[in-house]
């Protein structure tokens, strides 16, 4: 009778797994500790196999310390990938990590993938906000997985309390008003589904005050200072001159600066297109540059996109 893989003999197993798919001695370390993290876990609560629930709230640790400023972006990511290759390894035997579905960073049982899957198609999401909902809602039904439901039943208004509660204690403001968002339409859907007693609606009325990162407005008196600071007479003095220009009289975000393209200039009408990307709609500032300005400023920025225009392509982001 063949016995049962430890934990040494299937650390032993990926490292080799490691070495034959050409990683560096290095990498090869990095991956191998994040695995030992995991098995010693194990280990520690009397497990011989590896559990879904404890790699979950191992990876929910890493997370919290990286919103709560401790540990940067980038060493989160690689720890969560790094977990997430060494259960790929486990369950298929191999090491190429495919990437996972954006928003998805949690593997759920088949009953709660299939409500969280339902759940986003019914409500027809953009894409952008589709990759939210699916990290807030598999948040929850990972949650729940640790508090031992395996599905729906028995579940309840104290439970949405006590996820809520949590999430308060590890993420951002931000964060948990986006998973209250979307928990609360998760309910309206088990509701309609047949799926909740009760969409809990009241339960989830209460506020989120976020933190705002708004810099202190300036004066206009300030604005004029910091526009008469810039040498006009070189290139790079009227390119800065013309996106200071932009955002200060037309409000104009960095990113709609950034992805302003000559084609969305209509002279003839003094008007600026601006697209939305997470709406896909657009918006028009319309006679704005060019009637609003004083007339010296109109013909400032007229002679500088004209200028540039005889280079670029229409298509071509103005300020590359």
């Amino acid at each position: 009778m063949q016995s049962k893989e430890t934990f040494n003999d299937l650390i032993e197993r990926y490292d080799a797994a490691l070495k034959e798919y050409g990683l560096s001695a290095r990498t090869r370390l990095e991956m191998i500790t994040r695995a030992n993290v995991v098995t010693s876990r194990h280990e520690k609560l009397g497990k011989e196999e590896l559990d879904g629930s404890i790699t979950s709230a191992y990876v929910n640790e890493i997370e919290a310390r990286h919103f709560n400023g401790e540990i940067s972006k980038s060493f989160w990511t690689n720890v969560r990938r790094s977990v997430e290759r060494f259960l790929f390894f486990v369950q298929t035997g191999e090491v190429k990590l495919t990437n996972p579905t954006k928003g998805s960073r949690v593997t759920l049982p088949n009953e709660y993938n299939h409500i969280a899957e339902d759940f986003l198609e019914s409500f027809g999401f953009h894409p952008n906000t589709r990759n939210d909902a699916r990290w807030a809602v598999h948040k929850y039904f990972a949650w729940l997985g640790e508090q031992d439901f395996t599905n729906l039943s028995g579940v309840g208004a104290e439970q949405i309390q006590k996820f809520l509660l949590d999430c308060s204690r590890s993420l951002s403001m931000g964060s948990v008003h986006d998973i209250k968002l979307y928990i609360a339409k998760l309910y309206v859907y088990l509701y309609d589904a047949g799926l909740s007693e009760s969409s809990y609606q009241s339960l989830f009325s209460f506020p989120v005050n976020r933190a705002t990162r708004l810099q202190p407005i300036l004066s206009k008196g300030e604005v004029a200072s910091l526009l008469d600071s810039i040498d006009r007479g070189t290139k790079s003095g009227k390119r800065s001159y013309a996106i200071m220009l932009l955002g200060a009289v037309l409000g104009l975000r960095a990113c709609d600066v950034t992805n302003l393209k000559l084609s969305d200039i209509d002279w003839i009408n003094g008007e600026i297109k601006i697209l939305q990307t997470k709406t896909s709609e657009t918006v028009a500032h319309r006679k704005l540059l060019l009637c609003h300005l004083p007339v010296t400023l109109g013909k400032h920025c007229r002679i500088i996109f004209s200028t540039r225009a005889r280079k670029f392509r229409s298509t071509k982001c103005l300020f590359d």
